[in-house]
């Protein structure tokens, strides 16, 4: 989908779709020759999404809003993580595209949180990451986690969860829930 605000602010939007849940991508692109302040509600860019993170991939943090100022012809990036029992999976945080499709193959709503199934190279570490204002614990499958950080500050940018996985086998199983 793609869309302008008054021909100065192009927005893209683009998704991951597992199951029923949607990780929604949105870019926006400061095609004019001035700065150009924008804003943009959750609920025009994905009106089904009740509940989400805002993750910004390139700060990698969790923000309150969409919005910003962009120099001529400079972008922005986010993705909106749908929230299961006040968790959000924010899948591969080093990466661009975050959770794309046929590496991140299955996501399912569990209690207290996810459970993701990943196609990666055994042998390789990969940075994953969920957001909640809780404690969050991580189980792996096919793999190991080598270390583990967190940002528990008291604000809706707090709360990411960062882990570093060992892949040992081809398929990498994760739930990440709520401590406790």
């Amino acid at each position: 989908l793609y869309r302008s605000l008054f021909r100065r602010v192009w927005i893209a939007q683009n998704e991951t779709t597992l199951d029923e849940h949607r990780w929604v991508y949105v870019q926006a692109l400061n095609v004019s020759e001035e700065p150009q302040h924008f804003v943009l509600n959750v609920s025009e860019v994905a009106p089904e999404l009740e509940e989400t993170a805002i993750y910004d991939p390139l700060t990698r943090a969790v923000v309150e809003t969409i919005e910003g100022e962009l120099s001529p012809a400079e972008g922005r990036y986010w993705l909106l993580a749908p929230l299961h029992d006040g968790v959000a999976f924010l899948g591969l945080v080093e990466k661009f595209v975050p959770v794309p499709t046929g590496i991140v193959t299955d996501a399912r709503a569990v209690t207290g949180g996810w459970q993701v199934e990943l196609q990666l190279v055994p042998g390789h570490r990969y940075a994953l990451g969920a957001w909640s204002e809780a404690a969050l614990e991580l189980s792996v499958t096919g793999g190991r986690i080598a270390a583990e950080s967190s940002a528990q500050l008291r604000s809706k940018t707090a709360g990411i969860h960062r882990w570093e996985v060992l892949v040992e086998r081809e398929v990498l199983t994760l739930t990440v829930t709520q401590r406790g």
